[in-house]
C-alpha cells in the first residue's frame, strides 16, 4: 500500500493565515493598503499571502455569480418593456 504524504505547515504560517482570514472576513476595506514583500518571504508572509490570494479568487467568483444572477433575474424585464416606456413617459435624470 502507498502511504499518503501529509503536508504540514508551520505554526507561523497558520497564525498568519488565520490573521489574514480575520481581516478579509471583518475588515476587507483595509486590504487596499496592504503590500507584501516580493522576495525573501518568511513563513508568516507566505501564510498571509495565501489567504489573500484565496480571498481574491472568492471575490472574483462572487462577482461573476452576481452578474449571472442579475442577468437571470432581470432578463424577463429587459425583454418586455415596462408600461411607462410604452406610454412614452420620460423619466428625468
Amino acid at each position: 500500500m502507498e502511504e499518503k504524504e501529509q503536508l504540514e505547515v508551520s505554526k507561523e504560517y497558520k497564525e498568519a493565515y488565520n490573521k489574514a482570514d480575520m481581516i478579509v472576513t471583518y475588515m476587507p476595506h483595509i486590504l487596499k493598503g496592504v503590500k507584501m514583500p516580493e522576495k525573501d518571504k518568511s513563513e508568516f508572509d507566505k501564510g498571509f499571502s495565501a489567504r489573500l490570494k484565496e480571498y481574491e479568487k472568492e471575490q472574483e467568483l462572487l462577482r461573476g455569480y452576481q452578474v449571472e444572477r442579475m442577468k437571470q433575474d432581470y432578463k424577463k424585464d429587459m425583454d418586455n418593456p415596462s408600461k411607462d416606456q410604452d406610454r412614452g413617459i420620460d423619466i428625468p435624470s
